[in-house]
């Protein structure tokens, strides 16, 4: 499968056979017509200060909170945050994720264009011991668990 993607044009694919591997399909001969734009989740990326996140990649993702693949199909925000993720109308799961800060997951239905804005934390990382009477506990695991 062939998938392509451009700016309010929206995602399409076409299937290239594959049975004989060296047949190559002259670039001609591979078209791949992109559905258009009119629905789509837009909105602008920003930090926890309200500063806006240029650069920052939000995909469409198959599944949902705890168990999320990315398709491959995403955008890039512009210089001011803002982004335009075509999609087929209904539900929706993307990734939002930029250099230095956690990712974002949302679940989301779109019909028509719908306004989504997203604010990411800065990225942490959380180091410690385990320990019990003094000694260290091996293979042991420090999980910290964020409350809203």
């Amino acid at each position: 499968v062939c998938r392509s993607s451009a700016a309010h044009a929206g995602a399409g694919h076409v299937r290239v056979d594959t049975v004989d591997p060296t047949a190559i399909p002259a670039p001609a001969d591979v078209t791949v017509e992109l559905p258009g734009c009119a629905d789509a989740l837009v909105g602008v990326v920003r930090d926890a200060s309200g500063g806006v996140i240029a650069g920052a990649e939000v995909t469409r993702a198959r599944g949902a909170w705890g168990d999320v693949t990315a398709l491959g199909l995403g955008v890039l925000t512009d210089a001011t945050g803002a982004y335009e993720l075509c999609t087929p109308p209904g539900p929706i799961t993307a990734v939002v994720r930029a250099d230095g800060y956690g990712a974002m997951t949302v679940l989301d239905t779109v019909l028509g264009r719908r306004q989504r804005d997203v604010e990411l934390m800065p990225a942490a990382t959380l180091v410690g011991r385990v320990v019990r009477a003094g000694s260290s506990i091996e293979r042991s695991t420090l999980e910290k668990a964020w409350t809203a």
